[in-house]
């Protein structure tokens, strides 16, 4: 599949807050993902349907989503590079057919 480049974004998968979680989280994740990216697939259904149970409409502007779907996904995480709390949301997604290495890069703007 093929996968675009991002800062984050998408899933299901929910993670209570805590430091052993932060912990065995952090162990699952790789130090090399400067080209990791959110698939296809997850973009057309998983992040739709976090975007849906925000109750925020599927034309929502980057600036209404970050707050909402974005920011959440990673805050109980720790960060693969700089070992501190928070992720992007792309370091947040996991599973083979979610996430992978970027062939395509995705640009978006906050708004004009």
């Amino acid at each position: 599949r093929q996968l675009i480049s991002s800062y984050g974004w998408m899933s299901d998968l929910k993670i209570p807050r805590s430091d052993s979680t932060r912990t065995k989280l952090s162990l699952t994740s790789t130090a090399d993902n400067s080209l990791k990216a959110a698939s296809v697939c997850y973009l057309s259904e998983n992040f739709r349907e976090e975007v849906r149970a925000a109750k925020l409409a599927e034309d929502a502007k980057i600036y209404e989503l970050e707050p909402l779907v974005i920011r959440p996904k990673g805050e109980a995480l720790i960060c693969p590079r700089d070992q501190r709390p928070g992720t992007s949301y792309v370091d947040a997604i996991f599973g083979q057919d979610n996430v992978g290495k970027a062939t395509h890069m995705l640009s978006y703007t906050w708004g004009y």
